[in-house]
């Protein structure tokens, strides 16, 4: 007959492929793939932006950018986040991540102008992808 201590020790790998199948479920279903970053470029002394972002099951928050100021969270793996932009009489919404596009990639970054929304990787290449509307 084994011994308690035999089979404490007999458990263990089965208590370590327990917790690694409990870990892989559902609480850790998304990894956190990039740093997403919005950058208020507008003229000096103009309003703030007012920028909300969101993907389908997570609301990442409004703020309101003064000049400078940088709009920061993590986005999770396979999920598509929008944000939408108020300033002034100006509004517009863009895809601030996109899987397929934005994969592999370590950030991404937006510049919020007076002339668009405009897209980086690596905070110097800049293309713009999306523009100011008003009513």
């Amino acid at each position: 007959m084994l011994s308690r201590s035999h089979i404490f020790f007999l458990l263990i790998p089965v208590l370590f492929s327990f917790t690694s199948m409990l870990c892989s479920s559902d609480e850790l279903e998304y990894k956190f793939l990039l740093r997403v970053h919005i950058i208020n470029a507008l003229p000096q002394n103009s309003k703030p932006a007012n920028i909300e972002c969101k993907s389908t099951d997570t609301y990442i928050g409004e703020r309101n950018l003064n000049v400078g100021d940088d709009f920061t969270w993590n986005a999770k793996e396979s999920s598509l986040y929008y944000c939408r932009a108020f300033w002034g009489r100006f509004f517009a919404s863009w895809h601030a991540v996109q899987p397929k596009r934005d994969d592999g990639k370590a950030a991404v970054f937006w510049l919020v102008n007076e002339h668009g929304f405009f897209l980086s990787w690596d905070n110097s290449t800049w293309v713009k992808k999306s523009v100011w509307e008003t009513e």
